[in-house]
């Protein structure tokens, strides 16, 4: 009896192995956006991924975990990348990365999809869910979307038009935008 029950495991165990993927980001860009909260002046510029781990099968990404590093947040304005990583905004020293982990499924295949999942950001974390759209490239496929988020959810009010009722010009929208553009290449071997 044993012996039938180890090798019914050790059988399911092959073919869990068979069946599950990892995937490799073999190329990424993050982009983001913010606004005047009463006219039309933007700002943006770009930050790098720390890491980034997926896994699943050939038909769906089924794990996901997106790191960003906020020390690098760029843009061509010396003055406010110095301002963004203050306590004003992210508070890079204290908190240096931002994360986002899939919560949903992703069926691997071409078109739009609705993604959901948790993000931290400043040791916060909130549900947030946003349209990605999946293209395949022979063996990669390109992910891309743009997420837009409530930066007070996060504690981050700095010039907030919910929070500071007569800032008129000087108000910042509390939502800003995170677009991203991502590679992912089966990995070679099968997680084990």
């Amino acid at each position: 009896m044993k012996n039938i029950v180890s090798t019914i495991l050790f059988s399911f165990v092959i073919v869990l192995s068979t069946f599950a993927q990892s995937y490799s980001l073999l190329d990424s860009k993050v982009g983001w956006e913010g606004k005047a909260a009463f006219n039309a002046y933007a700002l943006s510029g770009s930050v790098e991924l720390d890491r980034a781990e997926f896994g699943g099968s050939k038909e769906a990404l089924t794990t996901a975990e997106i790191v960003m590093d906020m020390r690098t947040i760029e843009s061509e304005n010396a003055r406010l990348i110095k301002h963004l990583k203050s306590k004003d905004f992210f508070e890079v020293k204290r908190y240096e990365q931002a994360t986002f982990v899939m919560k949903s499924k992703l069926t691997l295949q071409e078109g739009k999809q609705e993604i959901s999942g948790d993000l931290t950001i400043k040791g916060i974390t909130h549900p947030i869910s946003f349209p990605v759209e999946l293209k395949a490239e022979g063996e990669k496929w390109l992910m891309a979307g743009v997420m837009a988020i409530d930066r007070t959810q996060y504690g981050i009010t700095f010039n907030s038009p919910t929070y500071f009722e007569k800032l008129k010009d000087q108000a910042i929208a509390d939502e800003f935008e995170l677009s991203f553009s991502l590679t992912l290449g089966q990995s070679a071997q099968a997680m084990r």
